[in-house]
């Protein structure tokens, strides 16, 4: 995949959904008193927001060797790319 200048405001789009997801973390970590667990209320957000993560991209690579790409990657360029 190439990038190019257009790529840079959804370059800074991500870092910053990042930066902001490592705040609340460690904003959770510190918080709680037995540190991060997985069954507080932003553990369960972040996971359920992964498992979404893992089965579009799931999808993707399902449809990706299904149908050739010139089939429907032409057709919906902005979603080229997403998983690898």
């Amino acid at each position: 995949m190439r990038m190019d200048k257009t790529h840079a405001g959804g370059r800074l789009r991500r870092w910053a959904i990042f930066a902001a997801a490592l705040v609340v973390y460690f904003f959770e970590a510190w918080r709680s008193p037995n540190g991060p667990r997985g069954s507080s209320a932003i553990g369960l957000i972040f996971g359920a927001v992964g498992f979404g993560f893992m089965i579009f991209c799931g999808g993707r690579w399902v449809l990706a060797n299904e149908f050739p790409p010139g089939d429907w990657g032409a057709q919906n360029p902005g979603c080229a790319g997403i998983c690898g």
